[in-house]
């Protein structure tokens, strides 16, 4: 029974690691594609919001006051506190990353909402996606 325990919590705790890379490989990967202007450009100056089952993205765009600042991204939970950020290193809730995961569909929907096109700049990625699979 106990190796079972340790068993999982080995598991869940590698699972967590994992799922906190790919949510900051993702946000990253899509964030940079955003800023290369001549695949998609960017909107005006603008806050977005995309809820989700568990809280809700935000997401910000400075093209009219800054327009080299890449757009930033922000989860955050059903009771508005920031789970995550693109700014922040680490999650200040680790039980949270397996939400923020889940929801991170909604992100790249919302990026294809705010910058129409920018799906064309990761077609190689998706081509690649099966090659071995």
């Amino acid at each position: 029974m106990e190796q079972k325990i340790v068993q999982q919590l080995l598991a869940g705790s590698q699972n967590v690691d994992r799922m906190e890379a790919e949510i900051k490989q993702v946000v990253s990967m899509v964030i940079g594609f955003a800023k290369n202007k001549a695949a998609c450009p960017a909107p005006r100056a603008v806050k977005n919001t995309f809820n989700t089952s568990n809280g809700y993205w935000r997401i910000y765009t400075f093209e009219d006051s800054n327009p080299s600042r890449p757009p930033e991204a922000y989860y955050y939970d059903k009771s508005s506190f920031l789970v995550y950020s693109v700014t922040q290193t680490n999650f200040s809730q680790k039980t949270k990353v397996q939400i923020v995961h889940k929801d991170l569909d909604v992100f790249v929907k919302g990026m294809m909402e705010i910058f129409p096109g920018i799906e064309k700049s990761w077609e190689y990625l998706i081509k690649a996606s099966t090659v071995y699979r």
